[in-house]
């Protein structure tokens, strides 16, 4: 588990295309919306073999230019016809949710679930002054046009972050994963738990707290997690995360980490980072048919060819090949 997967790198391959161990990195083309600076950060990706409205793939993220909370609101991106696109469309109506009228409210974390050929994205809504964490959701036929957002899990008493969801079909249910964490991600930050929630509708707002997760060897591995995405195989649930080492000497910026769970409730995290030598952010992932991981990562620092302060960026597996290697 000690071997690093994302070996020797250096600033001047970060501009254009860097060659990983067994794959290929390289920035995505996601343009913000008009008035926004360039900055993208918080993805998430679906996966359409079979396409959906002509897409092969959809994408959300928030803009978060020097990270204002002002632009940090979600945005929809299309891409067609290629396995691992790095060239996405955007939506007209960019951004999808527009920012709280609040000054001291934001929105955060975007979330992709499909289901019944419906599109819904989940939004993170925050009110720093009562410290009101809100997840709200709107949807959409078409992947065009979409419904005024409403509100399915309000937290205003138990202080649970509500960090980063996460959505997974379950048995009849629909489970959502939080991350719960206090102080940030910087030293003194870290993970209380992994908050779980499941409901049956999102029209119906019927989700409730059913679980608390752990990771399980996070004191052993001193890696504190802070956002992350997941995904099923073989029966069992993974997790792209990023994190902070606070035992590696000498980095102490995020990277991007792999976790497993067996009881679909608690996660050991892998120690070797996907992702080493740059510094990320929310990674998300799907497998592909020929059970590649593809994986899309923010990078936060000036390093792509736009020298924006956050951008999105892609790179590949072989899962078998990855777990075989670096993971047992």
């Amino acid at each position: 588990m000690s071997k690093t997967i994302v070996d020797k790198l250096t600033i001047g391959l970060f501009r254009s295309r860097v060659v990983l161990d067994g794959g290929k990195f390289t920035f995505c083309f996601v343009p913000v919306p008009a008035g926004y600076s360039q900055s993208q950060t918080h993805p998430s990706i679906l996966y359409f073999p079979n396409k959906w409205h002509g897409y092969t793939h959809i994408l959300a993220t928030t803009p978060y230019p020097k990270a204002n909370i002002r632009y940090e609101n979600p945005c929809l991106y299309y891409a067609s016809g290629k396995e691992s696109p790095t060239i996405f469309v955007p939506n007209s109506n960019n951004p999808i949710i527009p920012p709280p009228p609040e000054n001291d409210a934001y929105n955060s974390d975007p979330c992709l679930f499909f289901e019944n050929d419906r599109l819904y994205l989940l939004n993170r809504r925050c009110e720093r002054t009562p410290g009101i964490r809100e997840i709200e959701v709107c949807y959409s036929d078409d992947g065009q046009t979409f419904s005024k957002p409403s509100t399915i899990i309000v937290d205003r008493a138990d202080n649970k972050e509500l960090l980063s969801p996460s959505i997974i079909q379950y048995a009849n249910t629909k489970r959502i994963y939080f991350l719960n964490v206090y102080g940030g991600f910087g030293k003194h930050g870290k993970c209380k738990g992994i908050d779980i929630y499941e409901g049956t509708s999102f029209e119906k707002a019927n989700f409730a707290h059913v679980k608390t997760g752990q990771f399980l060897n996070r004191e052993e591995t001193g890696i504190e997690p802070w956002h992350f995405d997941l995904f099923e195989f073989e029966n069992k649930l993974y997790m792209v995360l990023c994190g902070r080492n606070k035992r590696q000497k000498g980095i102490r910026h995020l990277m991007t980490y792999l976790a497993v769970s067996e009881d679909y409730q608690n996660f050991r995290i892998y120690d070797a980072p996907l992702v080493k030598l740059l510094r990320t952010y929310r990674p998300t992932a799907y497998l592909d048919e020929k059970n590649n991981l593809q994986l899309y990562f923010s990078v936060v620092g000036k390093v792509a060819k736009d020298k924006s302060d956050r951008a999105i960026a892609l790179t590949t597996f072989n899962f078998q090949r990855l777990l075989k290697k670096y993971f047992q």
